[in-house]
């Protein structure tokens, strides 16, 4: 009876079953610089929380003086779900990924619809007192990888 009991309290407690909330992502938020750009650029992905269940990113290139947005991110929780929300400059509609797993220093985001990417990852990783954030975006044999700083 005491093993099913300490089963019980285990599986009640378990972190895949409670509904995700954008608090369990604040991790993210701040500025992050991407290292090994081109030497005249420099790009950013900055992540603020919004108040609202929800926390808005965006990235973008600074090269010379001209800054570009290539990119706005929302992370938003709809019903028990926090979905990963790209909007690329264009007439695109909007996709969302879904956050299937995720822990204090990460998550995995999927769309398995959409052509590229079909999964999203960021991974936060304290090395030698730096905080990086390592991002790769995934789908048809093809994977992108990222490098981010904090510098914020």
């Amino acid at each position: 009876m005491r093993n099913v009991l300490l089963l019980f309290v285990l599986l009640l407690t378990a972190h895949p079953g409670r509904a995700q909330d954008v608090k369990d992502f604040q991790w993210l938020v701040g500025t992050w610089k991407i290292v090994d750009t081109h030497p005249d650029k420099n790009s950013y992905e900055v992540w603020r929380d919004t108040g609202h269940n929800t926390l808005a990113g965006i990235s973008y290139n600074i090269k010379n003086a001209d800054t570009l947005v290539t990119e706005e991110i929302k992370l938003l929780r709809k019903g028990g779900s926090v979905y990963y929300t790209p909007d690329v400059a264009g007439p695109q509609e909007e996709v969302k990924f879904k956050i299937i797993s995720y822990d204090a220093n990460g998550f995995v985001a999927e769309n398995p619809t959409h052509d590229f990417p079909k999964k999203i990852r960021y991974r936060r990783v304290t090395k030698q007192q730096e905080e990086r954030l390592e991002a790769t975006i995934e789908g048809g044999g093809k994977s992108i990888y990222y490098t981010f700083v904090r510098v914020k």
